[in-house]
């Protein structure tokens, strides 16, 4: 269960094609109630008019937030992970 979140880094590759992103999480892991904290660097890349995550690893803090327990989707619900940006002005 995460609690909060905030990207603390985020570099754009200079022809704006890829993205690398740091991503600060504290969750909860909900069998023991207790209050962890974990980096995650995700990395992003163009796809059309949106960027497409396309992998994420814990790099500092508990690894624990990206096993396959804890980020799979719920049965019945489908996960998107690419994202759209808005034109800029």
């Amino acid at each position: 269960q995460v609690a909060d979140s905030e990207v603390v880094h985020m570099e754009m590759a200079p022809d704006q094609q890829s993205a690398v992103t740091a991503i600060s999480y504290e969750w909860y892991l909900m069998s023991a109630m207790t209050l962890h904290t974990s980096v995650v660097q995700q990395r992003w890349v163009q796809k059309h008019e949106s960027y497409l995550l396309v992998s994420e690893q814990v790099v500092q803090g508990d690894p624990r937030l990206l096993t396959a327990s804890a980020s799979a989707p719920a049965p019945g619900t489908e996960r998107s992970d690419e994202v759209s940006l808005a034109p800029e002005l």
